[in-house]
């Protein structure tokens, strides 16, 4: 569950509905990169005058009555699904045309229902209509009649009293989700219903897709199913508790399995009052609370906050810094350099490798360029929020998203919004149009280093802009 994460996105880019004392864990797999990291660009990178060539495609001419939550984007950016209501049921409509009519699409089951229709389980990776990390499949669910199945690229699943949301491996050949049968919860994977418990956790495929794995709760104890094969239960597995957890919980157990890049799986595991990181079965030494897990993108290295009593941030099994809140943690392209953002006396403070590069009244998600030697992120100044770039302070707006690199680094770009209406895209400190917004869920994708895309809202349209950048004169 990614707890600090939901904070640290309500608080910092609401537009996008538009870890005490030394220790030394058990995980000894995870080395340290032993390379010096490059230093980071200690200030914004000069860039010739830009001349930005825009054309823009409607791909749709006529924006419908959306159904809250149902909105997602592809990840190359280019591809786009939603629901909306006609006459007493929802037409899904993908890419622009109607792929079917239900009588209802997303996720609905109990108080979960409302919150993916308000959008609040699109921060901690719940969705009701999901795209692969490909682009080239989407799932998602809907009801007929009195029963729910899985859509998948158009093809309707087995029928079930519920289902939760749809996950697939990365190639989208795999598909698993949560589904309600007599007796409690079980997991389908590939069509097959696996056993049933009271509580499952939503599934996740290692990269390769060859793997996968789940939580569940049956008598009072929690365990990971991993390849079909139940492991050591444990007290609990989800560090989310309190009310929080009941209302968008219900159903299910809020604990997210994580691979790495190779495939090993880590996850949380409580026992006798007590927090372990378990890697591959082995568990850490015991902490009083631990959050979310972060790997390296090269999956060598393991970091994660934990608290005995202070927070810290265990990185390869040592403990680094000493914080009152518990902080967020985002690795570098490279896997060499951990960007540490905690918070204290009201404050925040974003720290590269343990030194402070900035203090703000709030910052957002940090973004590495693809080389990892520049850093960007939005920070709060004020009611307002501006970009930080190499160390610079960019002009404030009344949000901004997350910068996006161009792939060889030298381009950064990011969305703005002067009012709730009038938004825009900035590349390299040069504003671009104004538009009426942009598609919710939408990003901004670089193609290559000097073309980059996104959808906006205009005029009722939703439009496909696309962006061709090149030197001025």
């Amino acid at each position: 569950m990614k707890s600090f994460l939901l904070l640290l996105a309500v608080s910092s880019v609401f537009w996008l509905l538009a870890w005490g004392a030394t220790s030394r864990g058990a995980v000894k797999d995870f080395d340290p990169a032993t390379a010096e990291p490059p230093a980071l660009s200690s200030a914004a990178q000069p860039s010739p005058t830009l001349k930005r060539i825009t054309t823009e495609t409607t791909v749709v001419s006529r924006i419908g009555t959306f159904q809250a939550g149902t909105l997602t984007v592809s990840p190359d950016g280019r591809r786009f699904a939603y629901a909306r209501k006609e006459g007493k049921g929802w037409v899904v409509e993908v890419d622009g045309k109607i792929e079917g009519t239900f009588k209802a699409v997303g996720l609905v089951h109990g108080p979960v229902g409302i919150y993916a229709r308000t959008g609040f389980l699109d921060y901690v990776g719940i969705k009701p209509m999901i795209f692969s990390l490909d682009s080239r499949h989407l799932a998602y669910s809907a009801l007929e009649a009195d029963s729910w199945f899985i859509v998948r690229d158009g093809q309707k699943g087995p029928p079930f009293k519920s289902v939760g949301s749809p996950v697939m491996s990365r190639d989208g050949q795999r598909l698993a989700y949560p589904a309600l049968v007599p007796g409690g919860w079980c997991v389908v994977v590939d069509g097959t219903s696996g056993k049933v418990f009271e509580k499952v956790g939503p599934p996740a495929f290692s990269p390769d897709g060859r793997r996968f794995a789940y939580a569940t709760r049956a008598g009072g104890k929690e365990r990971m199913v991993v390849d079909g094969v139940e492991g050591k239960a444990y007290d609990s597995l989800d560090v989310v508790s309190g009310l929080g957890a009941l209302l968008a919980f219900p159903t299910l157990v809020p604990e997210f399995p994580i691979f790495n890049a190779d495939g090993r799986l880590a996850h949380h595991g409580k026992q006798s009052g007590k927090w372990h990181i378990v890697v591959e079965g082995q568990e850490s030494e015991a902490f009083l609370e631990v959050g979310d897990l972060t790997f390296s993108p090269d999956g060598k290295r393991l970091a994660f906050p934990a608290r005995k009593p202070p927070w810290t941030v265990v990185v390869d099994g040592q403990a680094q810094g000493s914080f009152d809140k518990q902080p967020f943690l985002v690795f570098s392209p490279d896997s060499k350099r951990l960007a540490v953002i905690a918070e204290s006396g009201g404050k925040q403070t974003i720290s590269i490798d343990s030194k402070a590069v900035g203090t703000h009244e709030g910052i957002g998600v940090p973004t590495f360029s693809p080389d990892s030697s520049r850093l960007a992120y939005a920070v709060k100044t004020g009611k307002q929020w501006a970009a930080v770039i190499d160390g610079v302070t960019q002009k404030a707006y009344l949000s901004v998203s997350p910068p996006v690199f161009s792939p060889d680094g030298t381009h950064v770009a990011y969305v703005a919004a002067q009012s709730q209406d009038r938004w825009l895209v900035v590349v390299d400190g040069i504003e671009g149009k104004v538009y009426e917004g942009l598609l919710r869920g939408a990003r901004i994708v670089f193609s290559d280093n000097s073309h980059f895309h996104y959808f906006v809202v205009s005029q009722n349209r939703i439009v496909l802009v696309e962006e061709d950048l090149q030197a001025g004169q």
